[in-house]
């Protein structure tokens, strides 16, 4: 019999079959190929994940609490990217008009409150209970989990665009759980926004943190819309807009100190703070915004909660290398990055760090290391399809230009260019 991952053809069709669905219909559902779905049910051809997408499947598969067509959804979005045909560019933007419209609903119920005709509304479906909350928060964080292991990030996207229209959904009903349930919509508006912001979509990235913020709010979630707000900061820094990150930095500190001093929330905030301070040459003031990171290792575990909130310390040496990197201490910055290289990173980290390492050699004219650590955050950033990598690459290409006439440096820049076109596409 034909296994597709951890499913079977006669599954497949099974899935199918409860969902009442003709082979056309739940191939166009699933985004995929109709004769993808043919050649399973018919027992023809075995489907195997990439390694890294078995990763990410083993999560969804084995360990979060998804229903089964949620996990069927995601076994095969992991094999949608590999399928010919089906691996394009109306892909993407179908996916991200989806999202689009359902930013746009879920902003409009949550700014609207109770709706104004609760009984024609619960008589289709109940309001949404405390079991239902709990589960719904499960498959939340089932999702962070699936994110951090997919490659590319983007894939996930239809997953995360039907949870949204599943929470928003419950929204119109209103009833006693409405602040919970704007929570649960807060959090899945921040993996969206991190979804777009990863493939270089600021504008889309911020639109999803605003609402998410928004979101938060109306749920009286104060660690939730300190974290939408200092994602939303990313924008602006990845931007090099310092001066615009701050004030929204300020705020979301503000907003931390009536959150859970347990988490480390203020902490996430000031680690965040440090790199803008960096870019803005105030090296005394981000020397006390990462020491006030620091001080989540002093507080009792746990601090996070691995999803909207992933802060644990973890990040420190290669905060600090990036944030003296860009002040220009190259004798601190080195130690730092080298100590973060020491330590379990993933990939795209891994990529982001030795992209430091590269800007450290340029700045000191070491082009023999530069070259080197270039070398190695490229192939790192066309393994991961991460945009975040590409990006922070890109920011080089100011400094790089001073170093054409080298041949290896030439290369390089080459290499960095053709990538960012890759991404941009």
């Amino acid at each position: 019999m034909t296994v597709v991952g951890n499913w079977t053809g006669q599954q497949a069709a099974d899935l199918r079959s409860a969902m009442r669905m003709p082979i056309t219909e739940f191939a166009a559902y699933l985004g995929i190929a109709e004769r993808t779905v043919s050649k399973w049910e018919r027992k023809l051809a075995a489907v195997v994940p990439t390694p890294g997408m078995q990763q990410v499947l083993d999560v969804a598969l084995d360990r979060a609490p998804v229903s089964i067509q949620d996990r069927f959804a995601l076994l095969l979005a992991s094999h949608r990217q590999h399928d010919s045909g089906t691996d394009d560019e109306s892909g993407t933007d179908v996916n991200r008009r989806e999202l689009l419209r359902l930013l746009s609903i879920g902003g409009a119920v949550v700014a609207l409150g109770e709706p104004l005709d609760r009984e024609r509304l619960a008589s289709r479906t109940g309001p949404a209970d405390a079991g239902l909350i709990a589960e719904y928060g499960k498959v939340n964080a089932s999702m962070w989990r699936v994110y951090a292991q997919a490659t590319p990030k983007a894939s996930i996207l239809p997953l995360v665009n039907d949870r949204l229209s599943i929470i928003t959904g419950r929204l119109r009903l209103g009833g006693p759980k409405r602040r919970q349930l704007c929570a649960l919509a807060s959090d899945m508006f921040q993996l969206a926004g991190e979804i777009a912001f990863d493939g270089n979509r600021y504008a889309d990235a911020a639109h999803c943190y605003t609402l998410a913020a928004t979101a938060a709010r109306e749920g009286d979630a104060a660690d939730l819309w300190t974290c939408a707000m200092t994602r939303h900061s990313f924008v602006y820094v990845y931007s090099r807009d310092f001066a615009d990150a701050e004030p929204m930095l300020d705020l979301a500190a503000g907003i931390a100190r009536k959150g859970d001093q347990n988490l480390s929330t203020r902490q996430w905030v000031s680690a965040v703070h440090a790199q803008v301070l960096a870019g803005l040459r105030d090296f005394k003031g981000c020397q006390r915004a990462l020491d006030a990171a620091g001080e989540v290792r002093t507080k009792a575990a746990p601090v996070h909660n691995g999803g909207w909130l992933r802060f644990d310390g973890t990040r420190l040496a290669e905060e600090r290398g990036s944030c003296y990197a860009e002040l220009g201490r190259h004798d601190l910055a080195a130690d730092c990055l080298e100590e973060a290289l020491s330590g379990a990173l993933s990939a795209r980290r891994r990529g982001s760090v030795h992209t430091d390492l590269a800007r450290i050699g340029l700045q000191s004219h070491d082009l023999a290391a530069f070259t080197a650590h270039a070398d190695t955050a490229l192939n790192l950033a066309g393994e991961t399809g991460s945009g975040y990598v590409a990006r922070r690459l890109k920011a080089l290409m100011p400094l790089l230009d001073l170093h054409v006439g080298s041949g290896n440096a030439r290369q390089i820049s080459d290499r960095i260019g053709s990538l960012c076109i890759e991404e941009d596409r």
